[in-house]
């Protein structure tokens, strides 16, 4: 893992004077934000979960968002059905 970590960190030039930040494309300002996120993943087109395998399973990725978001692109989030077992809503809705 150690050999892997360097291979990655070989491109990486420190710039003195300069911060440096993490971007995210998803979010208008720049910043990471969940519903940046799953807006993205609600809009496209559904190419189904084989075709995004290795972004959902990434080793770097926390499992919980993995999960998250395999749960989403398979429509199995709980959230309608909660909802309609409360009657909150209506199955139709």
């Amino acid at each position: 893992m150690v050999g892997e970590c360097m291979g990655l960190l070989l491109d990486i030039v420190l710039q003195p004077k300069i911060s440096d930040q993490w971007l995210s494309r998803l979010d208008v300002g720049g910043g990471y934000s969940v519903r940046g996120v799953y807006s993205l993943l609600t809009t496209m087109d559904p190419l189904g979960v084989d075709s995004f395998s290795d972004f959902i399973w990434h080793k770097q990725e926390p499992l919980k968002v993995s999960v998250l978001t395999w749960r989403l692109l398979c429509t199995r989030l709980p959230i309608k059905d909660n909802l309609v077992q409360r009657n909150i809503i209506s199955h139709d809705s």
